[in-house]
């Protein structure tokens, strides 16, 4: 074997049977190039689903309980459910989703420190490069291992939320389920418009999918910015509490420089909740409180179902990791070989591979900043006559968003979480 002290002097000959031993492969670079993609959508997909998650725990907790014309003789049931939904969901903040809303600082805060480890080993291949050191090339070695720990450390956090999940005894489903099913009962059993109840559920979806859209693609814009503000007090003068929905939108669009996307869609969705409006105003009374109880429903099973949604992208998340963590470990143990048997083409090629490996990391790590998101209330209240209409002349309007922000400006903000638990 040839010693780490003749390496950068080896004859021709010698040489040329040392290369034969080995080839090396850019391993660090095309494990972390091959899986930045899967990571980088895994990513946005979590985020996006947790996004959409908190958007229902918020629905949820400032829900309240429609006053029905003519109530079910059942109705204590109802109310009993709704408190179990609601006490179900806080258990679920406080329990799971602190520690999902979490994995993305810590991903950060990890890709951070791999950063500049990657710096420190990239220095020290660009001067093995030009001469070989046996200590310098034991210290890069170590950084690599450390890069390694690093990546196990990422893995260990999400496995750890994974198993409070899978521990934490979660009723929500089924508390959700016996809601769903008391309102079919109550609507099988009761003489109503059935035309007009499938007509509103259909306009409701509508406005739904609207306020999602919206309040999904503002998420994504502000992601890795200083914090989402929800407006919580808007609307509280509106007669139709659903449209109270369109408050948190406000607050994201003066903050972000979203503004005119903001009130586009409050816009429409103003003209969503007329057509709804005017629906309700049609119907008998059977028939409107059935309509009351459809909202509510959507909000528990929309909650119910994201609920999954995030969870089953955290596992998705930690499969990416651990794909890229144990290619990294290969690679690594590779530069390793390639040292110990003082493999001169190999250990260059290691060199290259650790530089190039670098660049890529760098592009994981920009993308882990994106991943970050603080959601915050705040509690600042802002009436529908504060908006801007599209119809104002541009002074007016300027006048009214300075008055909003002067408002925001005077709120107290709280985290999201530290706010469910307020008003619990």
């Amino acid at each position: 074997m040839v010693t780490g002290s003749t390496l950068w002097s080896l004859s021709k000959e010698d040489y040329t049977c040392v290369i034969n031993q080995t080839i090396y492969h850019m391993n660090l670079t095309k494990s972390i190039k091959n899986s930045a993609p899967k990571l980088a959508e895994g990513n946005e997909q979590y985020l996006k689903s947790i996004i959409d998650v908190n958007g229902y725990v918020y629905e949820v907790t400032t829900s309240e309980m429609p006053a029905l014309l003519k109530p079910p003789k059942n109705w204590d049931e109802f109310l009993t459910t709704f408190v179990q939904i609601k006490s179900s969901t806080m258990l679920w903040v406080n329990t799971v989703l602190i520690g999902l809303v979490n994995v993305p600082k810590s991903i950060q805060a990890s890709s951070e420190h791999i950063e500049e480890l990657f710096e420190k080993a990239e220095k020290y291949a660009q001067l093995l490069e030009k001469q070989y050191d046996p200590d310098l090339a034991e210290a890069l070695l170590l950084k690599l291992l450390l890069i390694s720990e690093e990546l196990g450390s990422i893995k260990s956090l999400i496995e750890n939320v994974m198993t409070k999940i899978d521990e934490f005894d979660s009723s929500l489903p089924e508390t959700v389920e016996d809601f769903v099913e008391l309102v079919r009962g109550f609507e099988q059993t009761t003489e109503h418009d059935r035309q007009q109840v499938e007509e509103y559920k259909v306009l409701i979806s509508e406005l739904q999918h609207e306020i999602a859209l919206l309040w999904g693609r503002i998420g994504l814009s502000t992601a890795g910015g200083t914090g989402i503000v929800i407006l919580c007090k808007l609307a509280k003068k509106i007669r139709n509490k659903w449209i109270r929905k369109i408050s948190r939108f406000i607050g994201y669009g003066l903050a972000f420089g979203l503004l005119q996307d903001v009130l586009n869609s409050i816009y429409k969705i103003i003209a969503k909740n007329g057509e709804i409006n005017i629906l309700t105003q049609e119907m008998d009374a059977y028939t409107a409180d059935i309509a009351q109880l459809i909202p509510i429903t959507q909000q528990f099973e929309g909650l119910k179902n994201y609920v999954g949604v995030v969870q089953d992208n955290l596992a998705y998340i930690y499969e990416q990791w651990d794909n890229m963590s144990v290619q990294i470990a290969q690679g690594i143990e590779d530069i390793q070989n390639a040292n110990e048997n003082v493999d001169k083409h190999a250990f260059i090629e290691a060199l290259q591979d650790i530089c190039s490996a670098r660049v890529e990391w760098h592009s994981v790590y920009e993308d882990s900043k994106d991943l970050t998101i603080e959601l915050q209330v705040n509690t600042a209240e802002i009436e529908m006559e504060m908006l801007p209409a599209e119809d104002e002349p541009k002074a007016m309007q300027d006048e009214k968003i300075a008055l909003i922000e002067k408002k925001i400006a005077e709120g107290k903000v709280y985290s999201a979480i530290d706010y469910y638990n307020l008003i619990a």
